[in-house]
């Protein structure tokens, strides 16, 4: 995870709040982390 391959504004934001929102031993599939990054940001919960 700390070797995020999105290295943009977005990414980054995307990264951190996956970090403070979720366990780091939680989601160690980055495109399982991203699918819940995406269904939290669309549902603005964030």
């Amino acid at each position: 995870v700390l070797g995020d391959a999105r290295v943009t504004p977005f990414g980054l934001v995307g990264h951190f709040k996956r970090v403070l929102k979720y366990d780091y031993g939680k989601y160690t599939d980055d495109q399982d982390a991203l699918k819940q990054f995406e269904q939290i940001n669309s549902d603005n919960s964030w």
